[in-house]
């Protein structure tokens, strides 16, 4: 029972990296329960809306098959401290891919750490594999639907593509990944470091 609660709130409040701090940044393969990562990246707003965001996350298998991400960011053009929640599922069915259901829940302006009331949810499905022949190296991307929790906003589709490769140092990884998000219009390139704790 116990660990049914936790994976209800964990998708209830969950929250992510195309919405708003981090992009995705992970495959849709499961994970182990306390399995614990630790992640660094950057994300370059294009087009109109030319930002620099740089963040940290830490995401932790809760269950099998369920992972947690909470991410902090630091918005340079906006000067805006932003959080994002992020749970992601990996469904347990038979297929060549992997394939996850992930929910985001992104807080988009956090002034001196007091919440604001101007944020976004979205959901999403993702799919990944590994490339046989390239040691360490997986491809993912996904599709969804974005909505900012504001008056008057629209429903919105996402997209991303991504890749991530484990480097030749114990535990670190590091992910590159392309997103379109429906609801700022705009496209962002990515990427970071992963490290893996034991």
């Amino acid at each position: 029972m116990k660990k049914l609660v936790v994976a209800v709130i964990a998708v209830a409040v969950a929250s992510s990296a195309m919405a708003g701090v981090l992009q995705v940044g992970q495959t849709a393969a499961a994970v182990e329960p306390g399995a614990l990562t630790a992640t660094a990246g950057v994300v370059l707003g294009l087009g109109d809306r030319e930002d620099l965001t740089l963040g940290a996350r830490c995401s932790m298998g809760v269950i099998e098959s369920l992972l947690v991400a909470i991410d902090l960011g630091y918005e340079t053009d906006g000067e805006t401290v932003n959080m994002a929640i992020a749970g992601q599922y990996t469904l347990p069915v038979e297929l060549p891919v992997d394939l996850a259901i992930r929910l985001d829940y992104t807080i988009v302006d956090l002034p001196e750490f007091e919440i604001m009331d101007m944020a976004m949810i979205m959901v999403s499905v993702q799919v990944s594999a590994p490339i046989e022949q390239v040691a360490g190296l997986a491809v993912y991307g996904g599709v969804g639907l974005g909505m900012g929790l504001w008056d008057d906003a629209d429903m919105e589709l996402m997209a991303n593509i991504g890749g991530t490769y484990d480097l030749p140092v114990e535990n670190l990884s590091m992910y590159a990944e392309v997103t379109h998000d429906g609801i700022r219009d705009d496209l962002a390139v990515g990427g970071g470091v992963v490290w893996a704790f034991q």
